[in-house]
Parts: C-alpha cells; sequence; structure tokens
C-alpha cells in the first residue's frame, strides 16, 4: 500500500494565523502587545518544532502589511541568533548592524536625506571598519626683531690713512726719531694690514617670539561604547515614533546551564534599557528558570519580563488535520490511513515539524512523484502506536488538561512520549519503572522545582493504563535478586503485540551497546588502575559474572561474525543492566578505599546497614563505640542531588539518633562521582541540607570525586573527622 503525498502542503507554512485556530489566540495576544506596549520584553516560551519563530514572522508580516496604509504603525523587527553567543561586545555590533539595516532597507521609515538616515549609515559603517572623523583648530601669533652689524677691518684703515698723514704733518718730530718710528710703524701696520685685511667681523642680534595654539577632535567607537551608540539610536527612532523590536532567537539550542545563565545574564542588559522592546524565543527551559525565579531571593529572571506567552503543542484533533493535508488521500479508504498518521504524531512527540521530518525521511521516488510505502508487516505497529497514543490522549485528558499552566501539561506531556519511546528499546527484555524514569538521575535543576512528585505519579499511571490494556504485563523471570533493586518487572505482551512486531533495529542495537559497553570498559579500567587489582576478578558482583562472555560476543561482532539470537538477547540484556552494574562498581570501589581507612583508624565497616538498622538503606556505614558514619554513593553525568536525596540523608541522621538513643554521635558522608567538579559544589549541596534542616547543621558533609584516587578520597574523610573532633 502507498500513500502519494501533497508536497504544496509539506512544503508551505500557514500564512495566517487563523489558519491554526489554536495558535490564534496567543497570536493576537502578541501582535496587540507588540503594537500598542512601549518598553517591553516578552517571553516566548515553547518546544522545538512547535512554530514559535514561524508565529513571530506571521505577526511580523501582518503589521508590515498595515503599515504600508496610510497612517500605519512604524514598526520595525531586528532578528539575532543566540544559538553561538560569543561574547557580549559582539552581540551589541551584531544589534546595531541589525537596526542600522533595518533602518537602511525600509524607505518608509526614514528618508534617505534625513540627518538621522545618515547618522545611522555612518553608524553601521563603524560596526565593520576603523572610520575616523578629524577635526583640527590651529591658532598662532608670530613676533620678530632682528638687529645685524658687519665689521671690516681693512675698509676701517683705508679710510684712516689719510686722516693719519694728515694728523701727522702737524706733528714735529727729531729727524733720528721719525726714522725709527716710521720703521717700526711700518713693520708693524704691514703685519696687521697682512692678518685684518682678510677678515670680515659681523655681529647679529636677533630676537623672535611665537605665540601658537591647536585643537584637535577625532570620533571614537570601540566596543565599551558600543551599548551606549545602541542606547543613542534607539532614543532617536523613538522620537520619531519608530518601534525598534529586538527578537532574539535560537536560544532553546543552548545545552549548557551555564551558558545559558551567562546569556540570560547579558541579555538582561538590553532588556532593560531605556526605550528597548525586544522578544525572547526560548525553549521550555528558560520558562522553568523564570518560574524558580520568581521564589527565590532577587532572581535573575523575575522582574525582566514584562510578558509571557506560550506556545503550545498543537491539539491532537488539529494536528491530526494538518498531518492528512500532507496526503493525497482516497476519502472511502481514510481509516485504513488513520493508524499511520496516529504512528507519525506518536514518533514525532505531537510536535509539527517533526512530523514533517519523519514523513520526508521515509519518501519513495516513482515517476518523479514522491509516495509513502505502508508493508503489510507495518500494518499492525502503525495500530498499536495508534492504541499506545489513544491512552497518552486519555491520561492528557484525565490528568492533564485542568492545569492552568500550558507549557507545564506541555512537559508532562512530553515526558509521556518520552517514556513510550524508552519502552520500546526494551522489546527483548525485562524493565523496571527505573529504566524509565529514574527519579535520581534526572537533573532537576533544568525543571520547576515542583515537577518532581507529578513525573512520579504520571509514570505510575502510564504502567497501570499500559498493564490494564495488556500492552505490558508482569515478567515471570526474576534476574535480579539484590533488596535495594527489588522492583516489580515489566516485558512487553508478545502475544499481544504479535510475536515481537515492536523491535529495535539491529544496527542501533550494536551502536548502543558498543558505546554503553566501552564506558563500562573505561570505568572498570581506571578503578582497577587506582585500587592495584583487577576489579572484575576481585569484586563479588553477579552482575559481573557474564562481563567476559559478553566481552567476547562484542569483539566476534567487530570483526564481523554473526550472533545468534540467544547471543544478541545475552547482549542486550547486559546492556540494559549496565547502569545498575555501574552504580555497585562506585559502591564497591568506595566500600574498598574506605576500609582501607577503617583498618587503620580501628573503625568496623560493613554494606548494606540493615543488619544493625532494617530502616537504613544507605550504601555503607563505618562506627566504634562513639561515632557512625553513614556512607551513601552517588554518581552523575552533572551534579543534580534533589531534595529528596536529601530527605534520604535527614532519615539516616534521624534512625541513627532514634536507634542508638543518642549513645553515639552520627554523621552522613554522601559520595558523589561525577565528569567535572567544581570545588564549592560540596558546598553548595551541604548549605541547601542544612537551611532545609537546621537541626542537624554540621552533621552532613559531601564528598565530591570527579576520578578514582583512593588517596584522595581518604583525604577528604580524614578532613571530615578533623572537623567534628
Amino acid at each position: 500500500m502507498k500513500i502519494e503525498i501533497n508536497l504544496d502542503n509539506l512544503n508551505s507554512i500557514p500564512e495566517e494565523l487563523s489558519e491554526i485556530a489554536q495558535l490564534e489566540k496567543v497570536g493576537n495576544q502578541i501582535y496587540n502587545h507588540v503594537r500598542n506596549v512601549s518598553n517591553s520584553s516578552i517571553l516566548i516560551s515553547g518546544y522545538r518544532g512547535v512554530g514559535k519563530t514561524s508565529l513571530i514572522q506571521m505577526i511580523e508580516n501582518k503589521i508590515n502589511k498595515e503599515a504600508k496604509k496610510e497612517n500605519g504603525d512604524k514598526i520595525t523587527f531586528v532578528y539575532q541568533n543566540i544559538d553561538k553567543y560569543d561574547d557580549y561586545s559582539i552581540l551589541l555590533r551584531k544589534l546595531i548592524r541589525g537596526v542600522c539595516l533595518s533602518i537602511m532597507d525600509n524607505k518608509n521609515l526614514v528618508k534617505k536625506n534625513d540627518e538621522l538616515f545618515l547618522e545611522v549609515e555612518s553608524l553601521y559603517e563603524h560596526t565593520f571598519f576603523d572610520v575616523n572623523r578629524f577635526e583640527m583648530l590651529n591658532n598662532e601669533k608670530t613676533t620678530e626683531k632682528n638687529l645685524n652689524t658687519s665689521i671690516n677691518f681693512k675698509t676701517i684703515i683705508m679710510r684712516l690713512t689719510p686722516l693719519l698723514l694728515f694728523i701727522g704733518s702737524f706733528t714735529i718730530l727729531k729727524a733720528e726719531y721719525i726714522s725709527a718710528i716710521a720703521s717700526f710703524l711700518i713693520k708693524v701696520v704691514s703685519l696687521i694690514w697682512v692678518v685684518f685685511s682678510e677678515i670680515n667681523w659681523k655681529f647679529m642680534i636677533s630676537k623672535k617670539a611665537i605665540e601658537s595654539s591647536k585643537l584637535e577632535k577625532t570620533s571614537l567607537y570601540d566596543d565599551e561604547i558600543a551599548e551606549y551608540q545602541l542606547i543613542r539610536i534607539l532614543d532617536k527612532l523613538d522620537k520619531k515614533n519608530i518601534k525598534v523590536i529586538l527578537v532574539f532567537d535560537e536560544i532553546d539550542k543552548i545545552d549548557d546551564p551555564k551558558k545559558m545563565r551567562k546569556v540570560l545574564s547579558d541579555l538582561k542588559h538590553i532588556l532593560l534599557l531605556d526605550n528597548s522592546n525586544s522578544i525572547v524565543i526560548a525553549g521550555q527551559k528558560v520558562y522553568y528558570q523564570l518560574l524558580d525565579s520568581n521564589i527565590e531571593d532577587d532572581g535573575l529572571l523575575s522582574s525582566v519580563f514584562t510578558a509571557n506567552y506560550h506556545i503550545p503543542m498543537l491539539d491532537k484533533e488539529i494536528l491530526r488535520k494538518i498531518v492528512k493535508g500532507y496526503f493525497i488521500l482516497e476519502e472511502q479508504n481514510l481509516e485504513k490511513y488513520e493508524s499511520y498518521i496516529d504512528s507519525i504524531i506518536l514518533n514525532s512527540n505531537q510536535v509539527l515539524r517533526k512530523t514533517k521530518n519523519l514523513i520526508v525521511n521515509n519518501i519513495t521516488w516513482e515517476n518523479e512523484k514522491p509516495y509513502i510505502i505502508i508493508d503489510k508487516d507495518s500494518i499492525f505497529l502503525y495500530d498499536l502506536d495508534s492504541q499506545i497514543l489513544e491512552l497518552l490522549y486519555e491520561i492528557d485528558y484525565q490528568h492533564l488538561l485542568s492545569d492552568d499552566d500550558q507549557s507545564l501539561s506541555d512537559l508532562y506531556i512530553n515526558y509521556l512520549f518520552l517514556w513510550i519511546k524508552k519502552m520500546k528499546r526494551y522489546s527483548d527484555t525485562s524493565f523496571i519503572k527505573q529504566d524509565i524514569f529514574d527519579s535520581e538521575n534526572i537533573v532537576f535543576v533544568e525543571y520547576p522545582s515542583n515537577s518532581l512528585v507529578r513525573f512520579e505519579f504520571l509514570i505510575t499511571v502510564l504502567l497501570e493504563k499500559m498493564l490494564k490494556q495488556k500492552m505490558i504485563i508482569f515478567s515471570e523471570n526474576d534476574d535480579f535478586d539484590d533488596d535495594k533493586l527489588n522492583n516489580i518487572k515489566y516485558v512487553w505482551n508478545k502475544e499481544q503485540l504479535k510475536n515481537n512486531s515492536i523491535s529495535i533495529s539491529e544496527t542501533k542495537m550494536y551502536t548502543d551497546f558498543f558505546s554503553a559497553f566501552t564506558e563500562l570498559d573505561k570505568l572498570l579500567g581506571e578503578m582497577s588502575r587506582d585500587l592495584e587489582f583487577d576489579v572484575v576478578k576481585n569484586f563479588d558482583l553477579e552482575y559481573l559474572n557474564n562481563y567476559k562472555k559478553i566481552r567476547d560476543y562484542r569483539n566476534r561482532v567487530v570483526h564481523g561474525e554473526i550472533l545468534s539470537e540467544e547471543n544478541k538477547n545475552e547482549m542486550h540484556k547486559f546492556q540494559n543492566s549496565i547502569s545498575r552494574i555501574k552504580g555497585f562498581l562506585y559502591e564497591h570501589y568506595t566500600f574498598t578505599v574506605f576500609k582501607l581507612f577503617s583498618e587503620e583508624k580501628n573503625f568496623k565497616i560493613i554494606k548494606k546497614p540493615t543488619v544493625i538498622n532494617p530502616d537504613i538503606h544507605a550504601d555503607i556505614q563505618i562506627f566504634n563505640e562513639s561515632l557512625d558514619i553513614i556512607v551513601e554513593v552517588k554518581s552523575y553525568k552533572i551534579l543534580s542531588v534533589n531534595d529528596q536525596v536529601l530527605k534520604n540523608m535527614f532519615n539516616y541522621l534521624y534512625l541513627s539518633d532514634e536507634h542508638s538513643m543518642k549513645k553515639r554521635e552520627s554523621i552522613v558522608v554522601l559520595v558523589v562521582y561525577i565528569l567535572e567538579q567544581n570545588k564549592k559544589e560540596g558546598t553548595v549541596i551541604e548549605k541547601r541540607f542544612n537551611n532545609i534542616y537546621p537541626e542537624y547543621k554540621g552533621r552532613f558533609f559531601v564528598i565530591v570525586m570527579p576520578f578514582f584516587q583512593k588517596e584522595l578520597l581518604l583525604n577528604r574523610l580524614g578532613n571530615i573527622l578533623n572537623m567534628i573532633e
């Protein structure tokens, strides 16, 4: 059976909000807010693919059409993607460019010969080039006085000789003296004549005075004044009744919580600027931070946004109608295609964009026409997906539609879809509730603080309804006997599913297995090196009994061998137990290291202290006559100790006091293994505990270990003992 695809509908998006009735209400709210409210910042929340950006673009198009009419609003949108955010100053430059381009490209906003247009044009160039405007004012006043004197001895003598002869004629001298004197004078005069005849003496006296003053002005542009430039241009545009809407998009693509917090902190400066109007298109997580920020002391986002609008997942019937429009269906055979369409919706998590992606990914081209081919073996799978989808909608109707907050309702609906996908991966083996949803491993810092209770309730409801409809059944075989893991086990009802119609692909199974096994292999190697013995041989763990056999299976697959169905099932079962194995490894490693401490300090140490107090389910207890050290071991990819874990620590202290009748002091030590460590993280958790349970302040300690190093672990436990002595 094949279905032809309507490419025109598949490639288009609704041009008018009214085409998606569910979005019309929220779209009109945003539209009126943008037009009529000044100095506002709007948060747009919603899951990826629900149409957040498309909706804002529809609103922009509607405003632009109305602006062409006489006396229309002068509003321009400036988009900035934040997914690759680097630096605040770079963001400011990009925003200035965006504002300038929107003014320069829109002739209806500012005329080209307008002074503001020329200033905008110049500012735009500043963001790319070193453009300098130079002004210089130079004043100079000069006063000059000169006196020159020249003396030539030859000329003087020639002029004085006749005078001397005239005077000499009146002098009466004796003859004998005249001859001698004349001879002497001739010699002297001759000598003087030779020497001075060539000498020209000049004397010069010069005086010059200059008064000068200079003033230089150079235009300046650098990152430090970029914010000032943005404020100034927004202010001038506002005075001309031009509203600029800064749209920050793609924030939901930032997965790093630390980077997300930095981005929001930097954006806050812009969102709160005078004459600034902003729209922040974010995912669900920013909205969750906003919720928690409202109950924090001076929370980061508590006073930033003037309004929040959530773009919801589309209603099931609306989404079905849209997806049907992607196909050219025969009216008389519509029922045949219903289950396939439901399967698309289920696997898309009820997100419109994902439905398109799933359809496009499965297109087959025949004679240049696109089709979806539905084989007979897949029909039952689609029927089952349709049943599951109806079950999820039933839970939604009974337990979620009454929620006032649509964004939280979407959160829980999305998790229902995710849990089904996880269950499908256990098609060949049993699973427990913690395999589908483990409250201790979820990073609850990214979710509303009160969501844990609701998650626990919904996963229980889901399992009960699936049992009632016989989609899953209780497992007859109990593979694990450990008290801590003595949970109810479920398996897919293969009779109901017609001999395992739900089956993961062999390629994906191998890929997932290799990834998980490699991680476990690395963990075992690091522990063995630190403890200086083979962990696999020395740790008495039932879960490691098959390790060598499974390792052999892996090597055979790597070398191209084909495994039997029995071998594949063993591999898959081992893969599903790897997370439990890792948990036990961390516990046994900690116990082995602390045993060294106990031997040195004359303490006793036991695993699973329920033998002393059946109400305490901690991992390790170290004790002597005066002190109990209750140890709990956890491992996380990202450190996220939720309130339930802290409550367990409180119970350990309370029950320990009750059991020993306070004859011995007791403390609780939480040992946490994570990939990366921040030195302050352990202190932060201790402070949280002390704030919640102040009566036990000073009796709860956290040791955060980013790697295996027994000496470091021993030192940190020793430091705790020194603190309480």
